[in-house]
């Protein structure tokens, strides 16, 4: 068959750019946008102020609208981003439903904010049709019900409706992307001021947003990120978060795209029995707990988080695929680990704690459920290192109490103690060096001054048993095994006396003019004794049996004595000849020359 090879290179060629192609379209998420983001402690396109964006005030044509990543932050490896202003390119479709980008966290995670249920792949919802049904924020108009989550007692934290509402909806909907959403840290603010309003109004108002929060009230799924209180990596925006991205608490001239015309809570709370919410005019307000309003889940899909089309506008909103990253938890105070989370397939390490008195008897591994995981781990030095499966993993070491230790001791040079101090009840073990030609007859234990009962286990001269409430003496008694000997003629052997199943190995001497006939191998009454001679030239060998043996060597002539009479008249009558044409030629040479 004729290929033709201008047709083929270009098939290549094309198959090649569009493999190129689809995977150079693979952007990080995070990474993506960082690329975008202008620095918003200084002037630019849209900020006209030399000092950068004026959280004081709204967003605006002049105070911010785009991509921004805050000052501050700039030199930490995941610089916080955000979206501000009158902005339409921050759209993406997620397990099934558009959000809209807020903020990135210190993780380089990014917040995304409920947006409605895509048309054809498209983010077209608008006003209510990006939000869930509206509800109230608590159960009353009353201050205690004014928390994210309430307390009657201090210790047993019941949901706001507002988190009810939140919570089931993710538990139908992204249940199973948990692993794909990060525990994000969410602020319900409470921290009081002077009067009966909290320090957030005060904030917003007078110094301006914060994304510190106070672990009290930094709502997390983990409680050593924040309170640990969160069924789920889910709850909605603070207003903190709302003003960063160009929201302003009580002033109506905001453009942000946190303005949908619809009001929907957020998680900060106003004073006493109000919230904070954005109403239908361009601001941030406050209403009573039990005030109707609507409901957007906030969620912090991972850093693993990648789009391969989309610009982000309604029309193109960026589709997006996450990574699922598993969680790494501890399941008590003595591991110290090397991460709290880890994709699939990576190799995960930790330590654990020595304690006082403790010895670890195992590693239990179990999901977030409680149930057993059946993982292999290696351990080198005081780390530990396994392989991270499609599951959360809480490591939990097992401590048992040590008991006493006893001296394990032997006066044997051929007994072998690796260690010489044993826990009661722990295992023992010992080496035993037999010596060739013996053969071991017992082992015996004592405590120095009674004969003890231990039952052990041996694995090749390798002695284990359990160690008991005393110190522990170990003998061996060994005995050497019956040597024979080995009676030669016409060969060469280095020994005489060999044990049983030694290999005797001899050289046969060479005779002129004779050749070996045979090797023979019999015993000392002269019977012939099958050894499995084996032989390589004059070189011989067999394994020892268990009685003297004698070799000897029958040799045959090389030349039969008759015909070797003949051979030498022969050859005489050739030399003679030989000598008497040497004679004359050498007489010829002579007269030539004279």
């Amino acid at each position: 068959m004729k290929i033709n090879f201008k047709i083929f290179f270009v098939f290549a060629f094309t198959l090649l750019m569009i493999s190129t192609s689809v995977h150079a379209a693979d952007k990080n998420l995070y990474e993506y946008l960082k690329s975008k983001a202008v620095d918003d402690g200084k002037n630019s396109t849209y900020v006209s102020d030399n000092n950068g964006i004026d959280f004081l005030n709204p967003s605006s044509e002049t105070n911010g609208r785009g991509i921004y990543y805050i000052h501050d932050t700039k030199n930490e490896t995941y610089p916080i981003v955000y979206y501000r202003g009158d902005i339409s390119n921050n759209f993406i479709i997620y397990a099934g439903y558009c959000w809209q980008i807020l903020l990135s966290t210190n993780t380089g995670a990014v917040k995304l904010i409920y947006a409605g249920v895509p048309t054809d792949n498209k983010c077209l919802a608008e006003g209510g049709d990006m939000s869930l049904p509206k509800t109230a924020f608590g159960l009353a108009n009353d201050s205690k019900y004014a928390p994210y989550m309430y307390t009657e007692d201090g210790t047993t934290f019941n949901d706001s409706v507002l988190k009810t509402s939140i919570d089931n909806w993710f538990e139908a909907n992204l249940k199973d992307q948990a692993n794909e959403i990060e525990d994000a840290i969410y602020c319900n603010d409470m921290t009081p001021d002077s009067s009966v309003q909290f320090a957030a109004r005060y904030r917003l108002l007078n110094t301006g947003p914060t994304l510190s929060c106070p672990k009290e009230y930094s709502y997390t799924v983990d409680n050593d990120l924040g309170n640990g209180r969160l069924k789920y990596p889910v709850a909605t925006v603070s207003a903190d978060e709302l003003t960063y991205i160009g929201l302003k608490l009580k002033d109506t001239t905001s453009d942000s795209f946190g303005w949908i015309n619809f009001s929907y809570w957020a998680m900060t709370p106003y004073s006493g029995i109000k919230n904070m919410y954005p109403n239908t005019k361009h601001a941030i307000n406050e209403n009573t707990l039990t005030y109707a309003a609507g409901a957007r889940p906030v969620i912090a899909v991972n850093n693993t988080a990648f789009f391969r089309s989309g610009n982000g506008e309604r029309n193109t909103p960026f589709s997006l695929k996450v990574t699922a990253v598993y969680k790494v938890s501890k399941g008590n105070e003595y591991v110290n680990l090397d991460t709290t989370s880890s994709i699939a397939g990576e190799k995960v390490s930790f330590k654990v704690q020595d304690r006082d008195g403790f010895a670890i008897e195992d590693i239990e591994f179990t999901d977030s459920d409680g149930n057993e995981l059946n993982i292999s781990y290696t351990k080198s030095g005081d780390k530990y290192t396994f392989e991270m499966p499609e599951k959360n993993v809480v490591i939990t070491p097992k401590y048992r109490q040590l008991k006493d230790f006893h001296a394990l001791l032997t006066n044997n040079t051929n007994i072998i103690i690796p260690v010489d101090s044993i826990e009661e009840e722990q295992e023992a073990s010992f080496k035993l060096n037999i010596l060739h030609g013996y053969k071991l007859i017992k082992i015996t234990f004592s405590d120095g001054n009674n004969d003890l009962d231990i039952n052990y286990e041996e694995n090749n001269n390798t002695y284990k048993f359990t160690m008991p409430a005393s110190d522990v003496i170990v003998d061996a008694q060994l005995e050497e095994l019956p040597k024979y000997k080995v009676n030669s003629t016409d060969v060469e052997i280095k020994d005489t006396d060999y044990y049983v199943g030694d290999k005797v190995s001899f050289t046969v001497k060479n005779k002129i003019g004779k050749k070996i006939d045979k090797v023979i191998v019999t015993d000392l009454d002269g019977n012939v004794v099958d050894v499995n001679l084996t032989n390589n030239g004059n070189e011989y060998s067999f394994d020892m049996i268990d009685k003297d043996l004698n070799i000897s060597v029958v040799y045959d002539d090389l030349i039969n004595p008759n015909t070797a009479a003949g051979i030498e008249i022969i050859l005489y009558i050739i030399i003679s000849i030989m000598s008497i044409t040497g004679i004359k030629l050498t007489l010829k040479r002579i007269r030539e020359y004279n």
